[in-house]
């Protein structure tokens, strides 16, 4: 049979080159039609071919031959390196590894498929014809090198009528086949998004609709020809190739043409408009009254981000967005988790969402992921100053933009930490600044006093907050004190002033004595001390009046951090601080080996390391540090962080005696030094 596709082949190339001899100017894709195909016949059909694959990939060895006519290919972009062929009984997509195909396999092209050697299977449960299977089990694009061997190409020209179907009727059976859909339009939430992302060229689903409700996703590649174009905004009927993602029901047009039809009156007696505008952010609230309203179809919005949801305070369907400095600003909730990031420009097509009050604060709900595309500008927006009086009084106006208030003082009665609700104080008022408790820098130290305090304004029922994106919003007061306690422990400010004004550094000294004790097991848990949360894993704090002589404790301190060693089956003990500091210059550990395993064989010491990501990743700062028995010596490490950068540190017990002993460390009073 190959054989013989090769002899029709040959016969095609003869004459093919005798027609270029008079043509050869010509493209390939512009050449006159083949009025005749090559004398080879089918020995069945695509929707046996389908029927061959029950669950796993299957290569095939008979000497089989589909013929069909090419439904889509890669001319408008929107098709990658694949082709479908449909006959009269069904469609299959065809995996090639070539570009430009449709040079080769134009729209209308009979093929002639030798099936002997070609690989069926799935991806995500779509059937695909190809060559081999790749590591996930699917198959694999046929080379271009041998993709003569299994195609001949036929006459062009011809014409698949579309299989008239409703979204509901859609199924398996549809796979890979040229369908028309009559009376659906597209959703009202898409009306002014375009069909993809062409400037970040993403893929994006655009939701198809019928009057009774029923979707279809029309998905469309970021590099496709007509990407930008905005979707059609009537009700008429679309044609393309039907496809499915496991469950989810997919769609894909190969040209504008596939939607012409769609200009007619939508569903809810409507008119279709061609019009797309923007609408500023402040237009927009002034839509809002006191009800829900719906955004006018055709209307988009753009803006910078202010929320930085990868510091977790802000919900990862969330942002803030604001039209520019000065100008508004409104929360918009997504359908599911993005990934924009703080002071990206944004182009969000409203038309037909939800405006609507959440607690008091303005919001866009419910917006469609895919009606979000970053423009490729950047901007770091300036926050309005304002006293706490001029910012509750304006708060309507300003919600949902980013705020400064000068010369605060900061409380938690929760703590010391950011965790929680901080209250905010200036000379002519108090304002809350919410911190979630997934925040990356939720248990951090806050200042009592601040020079300045950077956050987005949001009402909260009949309360006004200004919430941080991360630590960075909040400038320490050059006169600042972080607080401390009668024993010495917690923050001190050193008085180390640079006298340079709003913005310059103070040293603040934090001392971690370990004097709340309450630690008295081995067992891994979380201990609040003197600067916050540690976790101790194999370790515990070790009381003067409670233990033997064999601990050491450092001059002056009744408590210690005792660290246990590794035994066969458990790590080597350490503490671990589950909050950060920032600016951190020095950190300064007394440490000495514990009298309970001696011998020539034992080695006492340990190991420092570093996260300046919130404990995700840890980096060793210097050498492995020996101790001495019995002996409590200081160790200081220059770590050189530069103000608000935040840190977290890890002292690990490395000691040893050679064998699977475990062999105990004393870590006495910790100072950190920093730059605030």
């Amino acid at each position: 049979m190959r054989n013989l596709l090769h002899s029709y082949r040959t016969l095609l190339g003869m004459l093919l080159l005798l027609s270029l001899t008079f043509g050869a100017c010509k493209r390939q894709y512009d050449e006159p039609p083949y009025a005749t195909d090559p004398d080879i016949q089918a020995t069945t059909t695509i929707a046996e071919l389908q029927a061959m694959y029950t669950g796993t990939p299957v290569e095939i060895t008979d000497s089989l031959i589909i013929v069909g006519v090419v439904t889509g290919n890669d001319q408008e972009d929107n098709l990658y390196k694949k082709i479908t062929l449909q006959d009269a009984t069904a469609g299959i997509e065809i995996e090639i590894d070539q570009s430009s195909l449709y040079a080769s396999y134009p729209v209308g092209r009979r093929l002639f498929i030798n099936l002997k050697g070609l690989t069926l299977g799935t991806y995500n449960g779509l059937l695909e014809l190809g060559l081999g299977v790749n590591s996930s089990n699917q198959p694999q694009r046929i080379s271009s090198s041998v993709i003569d061997d299994f195609i001949t190409v036929g006459s062009t020209g011809n014409v698949v009528e579309p299989v008239e179907v409703t979204i509901s009727e859609l199924s398996s059976t549809y796979q890979s086949m040229l369908v028309s859909i009559k009376d659906v339009e597209f959703a009202d939430s898409y009306l002014s998004s375009t069909y993809a992302d062409s400037v970040n060229s993403t893929t994006a689903n655009v939701t198809l609709q019928d009057c009774s409700a029923n979707t279809l996703s029309v998905r469309t590649s970021g590099y496709a020809s007509f990407a930008n174009k905005t979707v059609a905004q009537g009700k008429g009927t679309i044609t393309g190739i039907y496809s499915f993602y496991n469950s989810d029901k997919q769609f894909y047009i190969r040209t504008l043409d596939d939607v012409a039809d769609m200009t007619g009156v939508r569903c809810d007696g409507t008119t279709a408009s061609d019009s797309v505008e923007q609408i500023s952010i402040d237009s927009l609230r002034s839509l809002y009254s006191s009800a829900d309203i719906t955004v006018p179809r055709g209307r988009y919005i753009t803006g910078y981000v202010i929320s930085n949801s990868a510091k977790g305070n802000v919900n990862t369907q969330n942002l803030y967005l604001q039209e520019g400095n000065d100008m508004s600003g409104i929360l918009v909730r997504f359908t599911e988790a993005h990934s924009f990031t703080q002071g990206q420009k944004l182009k969000i097509a409203i038309g037909g969402q939800t405006l609507t009050s959440y607690y008091g604060q303005l919001e866009l709900n419910n917006i469609p992921l895919d009606s979000a595309t970053a423009t490729g500008d950047t901007m770091s927006i300036t926050p309005k100053v304002l006293t706490i009086t001029e910012l509750k009084a304006q708060a309507a106006a300003l919600s949902g933009t980013l705020v400064t208030i000068s010369t605060v003082t900061l409380s938690n009665t929760a703590g010391s930490t950011y965790s929680g609700t901080v209250v905010v104080t200036d000379a002519t008022g108090t304002v809350n600044s919410f911190v979630r408790t997934g925040a990356s820098f939720a248990s951090s130290t806050f200042p009592t006093a601040a020079s300045s305090y950077t956050g987005v304004l949001n009402i909260n029922s009949s309360s006004y907050e200004v919430n941080i994106r991360d630590t960075t919003d909040v400038i320490r007061s050059t006169s600042s004190s972080s607080g401390g306690s009668d024993s010495g422990s917690g923050g001190s400010d050193s008085g180390s002033d640079d006298g340079s004004g709003s913005g310059s550094t103070t040293t603040v000294v934090y001392t971690e004595n370990f004097s709340k004790g309450g630690k008295t097991g081995y067992a891994d848990a979380a201990s609040t001390q003197d600067v916050g949360s540690w976790q101790f894993s194999q370790s515990l704090v070790a009381v003067s009046s409670t233990s033997t002589a064999k601990d050491v404790f450092t001059s002056g301190n009744t408590n210690t951090a005792r660290l246990r060693g590794a035994n066969s089956s458990t790590d080597d003990g350490y503490i671990m601080m589950n909050f950060d500091l920032t600016g951190v210059q020095t950190i300064a550990i007394d440490h000495a080996g514990a009298s309970y395993d001696t011998g020539d064989a034992v080695t006492y010491g340990f190991t420092l390391f570093a996260s300046y990501d919130a404990g995700a990743t840890w980096t060793q700062v210097g050498s492995p540090i020996s101790s001495t028995v019995s002996v409590m010596n200081t160790e200081t490490f220059t770590i050189g962080a530069a103000a608000g950068t935040a840190v977290r540190f890890k002292i690990l017990n490395t000691s040893s005696n050679g064998s699977s002993a475990r062999v105990r460390m004393n870590i006495g009073r910790v100072v950190f030094t920093t730059l605030q």
